[in-house]
């Protein structure tokens, strides 16, 4: 009788383990964490990183939201998953749907109500990111555009809300709108990348509807902007000399180079590599940030 009593246990135990260790899964534990280092970033370039309560609830609350969207995401990319990333926690079945939708819902809820604790701008910043999260995947992830503007604001997103857990909204305006038009940017250009792998799914993407060519003026147009945007604090005495040497080399000789490179060789492999050199672009950006 105690050998059975023990074998179930070791069964259930070990079921539940799997579900745990599933639910962790779907909530992508290394972004979250890239995320909480990026809200303590942001926090840092307003000279006011201190480890207070409010601090830790912007951390926590925002690795909880983006969590839930991480979770939300995979129920909405259920039939595409089980072609392409069966072993996923849904489609292998470790989880199911209903559990997966419900788990999304308890991160959701609980990052708003820590987020709450914190002002009630950040309150609402989170009910917004969320809202986003929820629409970015259920409606509008495919659509031109309108998903790459949703995933540039949540990224901008987290400047103005680590500026509100802190109390210095006025100094992560700048990088918010840095990250919104350098990530916006970035967003079409891999979408000219996937261009091909997106028509065989169906989606209506920029340069599926207007053509490659036309994307690449908007980029084009989009990096103009963020050249000429990131000159303006620094005229207007908000950042230092340090700020405007390392972006002139960093960032600004960066984005026209990286668009003669796309205007010369518009293949997908070059996009792709574009795409990657954007991302370090953006980091030399927030160092000229904070250094200023």
């Amino acid at each position: 009788m105690e050998s059975c009593t023990s074998v179930y246990k070791m069964i259930f135990n070990s079921k539940i383990n799997i579900k745990i260790a599933a639910l962790l899964e779907l909530t992508r534990p290394f972004n979250n964490l890239i995320l909480g280092l990026s809200i303590l970033l942001a926090i840092g370039l307003t000279g006011h990183l201190t480890f207070s309560m409010p601090v830790i609830l912007a951390v926590f609350s925002a690795i909880l939201i983006a969590a839930g969207g991480n979770v939300y995401n995979d129920c909405c990319d259920l039939a595409a998953d089980r072609l392409n990333k069966p072993r996923r926690p849904i489609p292998s079945g470790r989880i199911s749907p209903r559990d997966a939708r419900l788990w999304a819902g308890i991160l959701f809820f609980v990052g708003c109500g820590a987020a709450g604790m914190i002002t009630l701008a950040n309150f609402f910043i989170a009910i917004m990111v969320t809202a986003s999260l929820i629409a970015y995947d259920y409606r509008y992830k495919n659509r031109p555009l309108v998903g790459n503007i949703i995933v540039a604001f949540l990224t901008a997103c987290a400047f103005l809300y680590a500026g509100f857990a802190v109390n210095r909204i006025t100094e992560t305006v700048v990088p918010a709108l840095f990250s919104f038009f350098f990530h916006l940017g970035r967003e079409l250009v891999k979408d000219a990348e996937d261009m091909e792998g997106d028509k065989t799914q169906g989606a209506l993407t920029l340069p599926i509807l207007y053509g490659k060519k036309t994307t690449m003026i908007a980029i084009s147009v989009i990096y103009t902007a963020v050249i000429i945007l990131t000159w303006v604090p620094f005229y207007l005495g908000f950042y230092s000399w340090r700020y405007f040497i390392v972006l002139l080399i960093g960032v600004d000789a960066a984005l026209l180079y990286l668009l003669y490179r796309m205007w010369r060789d518009p293949r997908t492999d070059n996009l792709g590599r574009i795409a990657r050199y954007l991302k370090y672009d953006m980091l030399i950006g927030l160092l000229a940030l904070y250094l200023g």
